[in-house]
């Protein structure tokens, strides 16, 4: 079923195989595109979708919400709003994490989106490693790893200075989680 969904949803990889998946796509989509990609959610029993990118958040959460009036599931929403001009807010990307772990310990699965150019996705997605038992270069290493049939212009891979050094320093910011939810952490030569 992993590769299923990033199959339908295109731009996508798994930051925990089968619970968390993220991705970016053109904010520019046209609405029945959006509607194909918010129905593959559904169709692949996403249950909570975090928008990194809040400028869109009343269009998503409307087609969202109209989809759900046909179908007898619902996904939880919720708009992480990062500042666009400087380093993310610790206290902000914990409570995004705190969530993400609550709804795998509760069988759910997670859907991070961001637009391309901010590499939220990415980032979010490294301190979520990071929390689970990866050094930061790994986590690093990982990503881009894990993107790499990503199209260019739609890979969420942190590159300012900013997202490295905040990435970096993560550990420091939130210590790793034990147990981890990942039964295998990648060796360090990817």
């Amino acid at each position: 079923m992993s590769q299923q969904l990033t199959n339908s949803l295109p731009n996508t990889w798994w930051v925990a195989p089968g619970s968390v998946i993220a991705g970016c796509h053109d904010p520019s989509i046209d609405r029945n595109q959006l509607n194909e990609r918010f129905n593959a959610l559904f169709d692949h029993d996403i249950t909570l979708g975090i928008n990194l990118a809040p400028t869109s958040h009343y269009a998503y959460k409307n087609i969202l919400q109209q989809i759900a009036g046909h179908r007898e599931q619902c996904i939880r929403y919720m708009v992480v709003d990062l500042p666009h001009h400087s380093t993310a807010s610790i206290g902000v990307v914990k409570q995004a994490l705190d969530v993400i772990d609550e709804e795998r310990r509760n069988r759910g699965r997670v859907y991070i989106h961001a637009t391309p150019e901010m590499n939220y996705a990415g980032l979010l997605a490294a301190c979520y490693l990071i929390r689970h038992g990866y050094p930061s270069e790994q986590a690093l290493r990982h990503l881009a790893e894990i993107q790499k049939h990503i199209p260019e212009r739609y890979k969420s891979l942190p590159t300012t200075y900013t997202h490295m050094n905040f990435i970096r320093k993560w550990k420091s910011y939130d210590p790793p989680r034990q147990p981890s939810p990942f039964q295998d952490i990648p060796d360090a030569s990817i």
